[in-house]
């Protein structure tokens, strides 16, 4: 479940320009290096004291706690709010990309001394007067009775990430999301709108659109597909498969033959690794908790993670697309391409 965390973009808020600029949210101590180097808070700790002048003679462990939290605990589809002071919120967006450390090629800060980033996309930057006072820490996670008092501020600056175009970005970033809430508060809806979009355009259906402009929008596309999960599906339904054929042979008696097939999942994926245009290619899983994932997808969980990485099937297929005899092992593998969402 996303998690709210509130940041200070330096001290009177004077890096929130750049961190907009840049889609980022930026913390100091980069005399620290990289926080994922330390195995522990304490660790960390040691490093603050032994490398960081302002800790030469005082305690760092609410810097550590910090720290820590912002490169181990903040994910990707948190919410970062952005506060200046202690009374205002003047900032509002979601995590696109996980902790990027000062060393890293691809970190986009050039603020001096605060290089420790994550990337945000900022949605929404008015300005809201916050009731009570916040704390004074750099980075605060919400929880508790703090939740509710927030989420009414969220309701006026999170609506623009409500939406189909910010979704999109998010998933672009992550290459998978899930769309949670209670039945009949339009989940599936919004994600036919979200495949629409992503592979037609921006603008090709709006949010108000009529349910049979989506249905019809939806099913004229040639590289998204929609499933839905129950208790008893499996890898064998999902992935690759067992199936019994009839065969007839030349004396005209029929035979029942057992080959191995692509399965939605791995037909998709094929798809779109042979897609030379490199197009998205959309699953929508419906009802996925109604299922055990850990049955249905098997090493595939690894797959989502990293993917364009080949892992291990637990079946072969013996033939290729052409109908052509290969090397059993080869066809062993299924890969998920980076394109397919």
């Amino acid at each position: 479940m996303a998690q709210i965390w509130i940041i200070a973009p330096g001290e009177g808020a004077k890096y929130m320009k750049e961190c907009v600029e840049h889609n980022m949210m930026v913390l100091g101590w980069d005399c620290v290096g990289d926080i994922k180097q330390y195995k522990d808070k304490d660790s960390l700790k040691e490093a603050l004291k032994e490398h960081c002048e302002e800790y030469k003679d005082k305690n760092p462990a609410q810097a550590a706690n910090m720290l820590w939290n912002f490169a181990n605990e903040v994910k990707v589809g948190d919410t970062i709010l952005a506060r200046d002071g202690l009374s205002k919120i003047i900032g509002a967006g979601t995590v696109t990309q996980e902790y990027i450390a000062p060393n890293d090629t691809n970190n986009p800060s050039s603020i001096d001394e605060h290089h420790q980033t994550i990337k945000v996309q900022w949605n929404n930057t008015e300005v809201q007067e916050v009731s009570h006072q916040m704390s004074r820490n750099t980075i605060v996670k919400v929880h508790g009775e703090d939740e509710e008092k927030f989420n009414k501020i969220l309701e006026k600056l999170l609506g623009a990430i409500m939406t189909p175009e910010n979704y999109i970005k998010l998933l672009k970033a992550q290459n998978q999301i899930i769309l949670q809430g209670p039945p009949g508060t339009g989940k599936t809806r919004l994600a036919k709108i979200i495949a629409i979009n992503m592979i037609k355009g921006d603008d090709t259906i709006q949010d108000d659109a009529s349910n049979d402009d989506i249905k019809r929008a939806f099913d004229s596309l040639d590289n998204a597909k929609l499933i839905q999960f129950h208790p008893s599906y499996s890898y064998e339904d999902f992935v690759r498969g067992i199936t019994a054929k009839i065969v007839k042979n030349k004396d005209g008696n029929s035979t029942i033959s057992y080959e191995v097939e692509n399965k939605i999942l791995a037909d998709m994926a094929q798809k779109a690794i042979n897609d030379k245009d490199n197009k998205p290619y959309i699953l929508i899983i419906d009802e996925i908790n109604r299922a055990n994932l850990s049955s249905v997808l098997g090493e595939l969980i690894y797959a989502l993670e990293y993917r364009d990485e080949a892992v291990d099937s637990m079946y072969a297929l013996e033939k290729d697309e052409d109908g052509k005899s290969v090397e059993i092992e080869m066809q062993r593998k299924i890969t998920l391409p980076s394109n397919l969402y």
